[in-house]
């Protein structure tokens, strides 16, 4: 076949499936049987060149994944603040290689209040990690925040602002934590023991290695009845 007659055709397999991207498109003619290595040139150029396509083109995703920030238990621990009803937050805490988490019910969002449930809930427990990662924001960069690391000689690494998913870890376990708190607190349980539960559940539940974030730090799971609902 002719390019000139292939470019038409493919045109035409373009737009009747709805300006779809080159790379469905040779999917689509793979599983028929066609493998020309033409067409995927020949696409790629009728994509750019499609003025449709231009216009109504969809914004590049951000990265869904990154490089590890840490090859081991509390080389780089992260912290983050989500709210759970005005003026009541929670501290999490989680280590980025376990995936371990700790936290605390917060009634403010002061630096020295962080610092002091970091103290209690981490370094007590952990020792002080490596590195301390952290949104850029002043409940964290602050005077308190940057006197406990030089205390401590943790590093401290901030994301860059207005960049919430390049702390992607922390944000998707922050979602797994609020789901069971407020499956939990639906029992008439305060905040303080929800969160408790929630993170004895969150640190027993199987990973994608298949094993649980406490395996990985103590050795063995703990008795998950206590868990029980």
């Amino acid at each position: 076949m002719y390019a000139a007659e292939k470019q038409k055709l493919l045109v035409k397999l373009h737009r009747q499936f709805g300006h779809a991207s080159a790379d469905r498109l040779l999917r689509l003619l793979s599983s028929s049987g066609t493998n020309d290595a033409e067409c995927a040139t020949i696409l790629h150029r009728i994509m750019s060149e499609c003025e449709t396509c231009q216009r109504y083109s969809k914004i590049k995703p951000r990265p869904a994944v990154g490089l590890p920030l840490a090859s081991q238990h509390n080389e780089t621990v992260a912290v983050d603040l989500h709210e759970l009803e005005p003026g009541l937050w929670y501290l999490h805490i989680i280590d980025q290689f376990t995936r371990f988490s700790a936290g605390s019910v917060l009634p403010t969002k002061k630096g020295s209040e962080i610092v002091k449930h970091f103290s209690h809930d981490w370094i007590s427990v952990h020792g002080p990690p490596q590195k301390l990662f952290s949104d850029n924001g002043g409940e964290f960069n602050n005077d308190e925040d940057r006197d406990m690391a030089e205390n401590f000689n943790i590093e401290v690494k901030t994301t860059a602002a207005y960049s919430p998913w390049s702390n992607g870890l922390t944000e998707r376990h922050n979602k797994t934590l609020t789901v069971i708190i407020k499956v939990k607190t639906s029992n008439d349980c305060d905040w303080e023991t929800a969160l408790d539960w929630a993170l004895m559940a969150k640190n027993t539940m199987q990973n994608v290695h298949g094993y649980s974030p406490h395996e990985l730090v103590f050795g063995q799971n703990p008795n998950t009845a206590i868990c029980a609902d």
